[in-house]
């Protein structure tokens, strides 16, 4: 996530702050805690896909880890952007 934020503000303060956000929030917390990280594994790829397009390489492997571990994925659809 900081890296996506540093990408689109290049503000150093923003990007340590949205690393901070994700890593201390509780739902992350409590994700990979109670429900074994399936969410947080999920949330990886799919993190890892916006960052790769953001990019302008190819991140539809990783949507597709992303889609394979929770359908929830079908929503950042990579053929959907316009």
């Amino acid at each position: 996530m900081a890296r996506i934020v540093w990408r689109a503000t290049q503000l150093p303060l923003r990007a340590s702050l949205a690393f901070c956000a994700v890593w201390l929030a509780p739902t992350v917390i409590f994700n990979g805690a109670v429900w074994g990280e399936s969410d947080s594994i999920w949330t990886f790829f799919t993190l890892v896909s916006v960052a790769l397009f953001m990019r302008d390489r190819n991140g539809v492997a990783s949507f597709a880890l992303a889609f394979s571990m929770k359908a929830q994925g079908v929503f950042l659809d990579p053929s959907c952007s316009a």
